[in-house]
């Protein structure tokens, strides 16, 4: 989904030559049964119904992850006033998604792609949506799911989508973006050259100056919660330009990501009346702690700083995994995992007869011996856009080194993941 990622796959084929061996037994390790009291179905879960509740996925090529997205958010709905879906996916992209689960026009899949990634191309997705739709269906707007995107790696709907909320009272400011952006898109932005790029930041930095200048003329025409929306993409567009020359790619992505989803939190209080809102990443974004190479602080790490226990994340781990990806060609295609080491939680977790469970480790924690155990960094399940065959043969190809008590509240366990089912 980004170029730090592509760079993260050279490094581990680099890191894995001469260490193809797995990781032994670990000393200090829990019998199973002491985990047993806190381990209950997913559809049994006592979540949070205010804040910010975070679910991450393991892989991005998995079905389950998808359908645990559903799963978990319609929990919420059910038991609590939260509406709001926001992910990994691009801001301006998932308005026009948010448009198709509030008015059903077009299709699903159609919406899907609208989020900007491939990864979101599937069967699973769509079902997602269509349930949104479904549920919004003769309802008020403050009762309605809505929809957001707090990535910010794509142009085009981005510009769209303000270009048009400006055209309404700001014509000529609307055609200034348009020329500023004139020759970036996301077919181009790949691409381009420094030059360009440093050429139109300071250009997009005053643009937004000039929308915040403009506020009380905005707000007076269209409305505060149009300006507020205007102010999120015109930032997506400025935060996406900035990226482009980044040397510090990750680290700048996450603390964006997290000022989006903190500005969906804010923004849903302020025009819906709501106390907290759904999200969902990757484990790598939505972990309370930081383990992703090239990144200093994750989005949930910020998240977590800025929020506190406002903010509770649920990580996702499995047993085996067969899942979709691009590898180095580009090509996507299967590959599969089985974690192994007997010291690790994955293993650990497949003791159970269940195919997937909930394990509570904020109460697993109060027992002293779990605690010890949780605490302690370990090898966990994480992979991200791009995979190799050369990932495989070692669990540091396809693990992070976390703590799982200081990087989550809360742990799914799938015993076997299958592949996401790609659309036509």
């Amino acid at each position: 989904m980004k170029i730090i990622e592509r760079l993260v796959t050279v490094v581990f084929s680099i890191l894995l030559i001469g260490t193809f061996t797995g990781c032994g037994k670990e000393s200090n390790t829990p019998d199973y049964t002491l985990l047993q009291p806190y381990i209950i179905d997913v559809e049994e879960a006592e979540l949070p119904n205010s804040g910010i509740i975070s679910l991450g996925e393991a892989t991005h090529g998995n079905k389950d992850f998808t359908v645990l997205k559903l799963e978990v958010f319609r929990q919420l709905v059910e038991q609590s006033d939260i509406r709001a879906f926001a992910l990994e996916g691009d801001f301006g992209g998932c308005q026009k998604v948010n448009q198709y689960i509030r008015t059903g026009d077009g299709s699903a899949a159609e919406a899907a792609a609208e989020i900007g990634f491939a990864i979101y191309r599937t069967e699973e997705m769509t079902a997602l949506l269509d349930w949104m739709r479904e549920y919004n269906t003769g309802k008020q707007e403050k009762d309605q799911i809505r929809f957001y995107g707090y990535d910010m790696q794509r142009y085009d709907n981005n510009k769209e989508e303000l270009v048009v909320l400006l055209g309404q009272v700001l014509p000529k400011l609307a055609v200034e973006y348009e020329d500023v952006l004139s020759g970036i898109s996301d077919d181009t932005m790949f691409d381009l050259d420094k030059s360009t790029v440093e050429k139109a930041i300071p250009q997009l930095e005053v643009l937004d100056g000039k929308l915040e200048s403009q506020k009380d003329t905005i707000v007076a025409e269209i409305g505060e919660k149009e300006y507020d929306m205007c102010r999120a993409l015109s930032a997506c567009l400025l935060q996406n330009t900035r990226l482009r020359t980044a040397n510090n790619y990750g680290t700048l992505r996450d603390g964006y990501m997290a000022e989006h989803v903190a500005w969906i939190y804010e923004y849903e209080m302020k025009y819906f009346g709501a106390e907290g809102i759904f999200i969902t990443g990757h484990n790598g974004h939505i972990g309370k702690s930081t383990a992703t190479v090239g990144t200093k602080k994750s989005m949930g790490q910020i998240l977590n700083e800025r929020f506190g226990e406002t903010y509770y994340a649920v990580g996702t781990e499995f047993g085996s995994s067969r899942f979709l990806a691009p590898d180095s060609s580009g090509e996507r295609r299967e590959f599969s995992i089985e974690n192994k080491g007997d010291g690790r939680l994955a293993v650990l977790l497949a003791q159970s007869e269940k195919a997937s469970l909930f394990l509570d480790l904020d109460a697993a924690a109060q027992d002293n011996t779990l605690f010890a155990y949780l605490e302690r960094p370990q090898s966990m399940s994480s992979i991200g856009e791009y995979f190799s065959d050369i990932h495989s043969l070692s669990e540091k190809g396809y693990t992070q080194r976390l703590s799982p008590l200081k990087s989550y509240n809360a742990l799914i366990y799938v015993r076997a993941a299958s592949p996401s089912t790609m659309l036509e």
